[in-house]
């Protein structure tokens, strides 16, 4: 098996589904799209290409048994050529200021609240931080960026990204009888595009191309092909692999390597949605805060004690069984969002086996999750 690195583009706009009904009730007549797809569905996507190309039949029970066990690490966001990552939730902005305000476990007893577990409340650490109203305008930081912010150094203004633009489509029900429009029944479609063009009174400002990156492991010999439909509508989708360089996949940075090698204080920053048994916290911590003795899934010899954490409100995730005899819907999954943190000490044990083991490995409890992606982690200090 060879890991390889894919970049997919949609072709045409495409819709990624949020959770919310489309229907011709009142509020569901938009179909709205997430900012960025599950990383299921660009796993099922990576695996239909590979079978295409290799042939399978795909009403073999053990042809799926087989394309589910292809591990698919996505998706990462490509703005340029350049990786953008989510933004962390334990930064915070003052109105419109650029400069983020670190948010970390403070362990006080000053205040007295409803954590669970006993872990210590996060805020910043000087309180006259606080005062302005906090926001969280823009969804995705520069490579750079986040690896400074992993790295505890003193942050400046930082640009910040909104994700694939937004296109939106008006269409009209059309009976399926006389094949003729339906009076006064229009809906919208909210799709995401991967060409972008921002214009000022001059004319063009800006022209932006955008991308998502895959990593996956495959036969040596073993090809993709290169053009698919992908999300709702069957929107037409390319898909070509590409090198391994750090504009397509990023790298721990050396110094941050030094840092987590004698850290005494760590944090986990998720990069794509996890899905964790008990909800917004990993499986493998227990009531305690401490996990178990080997740490995450697959990093060994470390010993972590959750003292704090970020993390957003959840996120639905489902979908369809297309497979033959299931159709139907799937199961709700309950996601913690990417940009979520976790706050750790150092119990025990070896963390730089944390950049070692687990740089932008999936950290979700079911093992099919982390073959689909979800929960691909980051690793820094606080």
């Amino acid at each position: 098996m060879a890991q390889k690195f894919l970049k997919i583009r949609g072709i045409d706009p495409l819709l990624f589904r949020d959770g919310r009904p489309f229907t011709a009730d009142e509020g569901g007549l938009t179909a709205r799209s997430l900012p960025l797809p599950f990383p299921t569905t660009i796993a099922a996507f990576v695996r239909s290409q590979i079978g295409r190309r290799a042939g399978w039949d795909w009403s073999d029970i053990n042809v799926l048994r087989r394309a589910h066990t292809i591990p698919v690490d996505a998706p990462l966001l490509q703005a340029n050529g350049a990786i953008l990552l989510p933004a962390p939730i334990d930064a915070m902005f003052a109105g419109e200021s650029n400069i983020p305000v670190r948010l970390t476990p403070q362990e006080t007893k000053k205040y007295r609240t409803d954590i669970p577990d006993g872990l210590w409340p996060v805020m910043p650490a000087a309180q006259d931080e606080v005062t302005a109203k906090a926001s969280s305008h823009g969804s995705f930081w520069t490579r750079q960026a986040m690896m400074d912010w992993l790295e505890e150094k003193p942050m400046t203004e930082i640009p910040r990204f909104d994700g694939l633009p937004e296109e939106e489509r008006i269409g009209i029900q059309i009976n399926r009888k006389t094949r003729g429009a339906e009076e006064s029944r229009l809906y919208a479609v909210n799709l995401r595009g991967f060409e972008e063009v921002r214009r000022d009174a001059g004319g063009i400002r800006a022209w932006n191309e955008y991308a998502l990156v895959a990593r996956t492991n495959m036969p040596d010999e073993a090809g993709v092909e290169s053009v698919g439909t992908l999300g709702g509508e069957r929107r037409m989708t390319s898909m070509e692999m590409v090198d391994d360089t750090p504009e397509i996949w990023p790298r721990c940075p050396s110094s941050l390597k030094e840092r987590l090698g004698s850290a005494k204080r760590v944090r986990m920053i998720l990069a794509t949605p996890a899905h964790f048994a008990a909800g917004w916290k990993p499986a493998w911590i227990d009531s305690s805060g401490l996990g178990e003795s080997n740490g995450p899934p697959g990093v060994a010899n470390v010993k972590l004690q959750l003292v704090g954490a970020v993390v957003n409100r959840r996120i639905p995730m489902s979908g369809w069984r297309m497979r033959q005899g299931e159709n139907g819907p799937r199961a709700i999954k309950w996601l913690a969002p990417a940009g979520s943190v976790y706050f750790f000490i150092v119990e025990s044990g070896d963390p730089a086996a944390l950049w070692r083991d687990g740089w932008l490995q999936p950290m979700s409890d079911i093992e099919q999750d982390r073959r689909d992606g979800l929960g691909l982690a980051l690793w820094g200090t606080w």
